[in-house]
């Protein structure tokens, strides 16, 4: 793709390709197929891939915080479950 074909995107798309890239960066399937390769000649329990490979850091780290994110959200539908009736009946009053 020409620098005058990424000019003319629509700024929503070229953001989204932009966050994309920030999650998934160039060339790490092909880090990740490296370190399986490391990994069974040297142990898989003495290297992580993380630590090898940046891409596979910024892959771990994106996936970590997207766990995070799913596990507050559950403990906060959770919480309204349990205590939204509350919070309905005390408003009513």
């Amino acid at each position: 793709m020409s620098v005058s074909e990424v000019m003319s995107l629509p700024y929503p798309e070229l953001n989204g390709w932009i966050d994309y890239f920030s999650r998934y960066p160039v060339g790490w399937r092909e880090d990740y197929r490296a370190y399986t390769i490391v990994a069974s000649f040297a142990g898989s329990d003495k290297v992580k891939p993380e630590d090898v490979f940046e891409s596979l850091k910024t892959l771990k780290k994106h996936q970590t915080k997207k766990e995070e994110e799913q596990s507050g959200q559950k403990a906060a539908i959770s919480f309204l479950e349990r205590f939204g009736g509350l919070i309905k009946k005390d408003q009513q009053l």
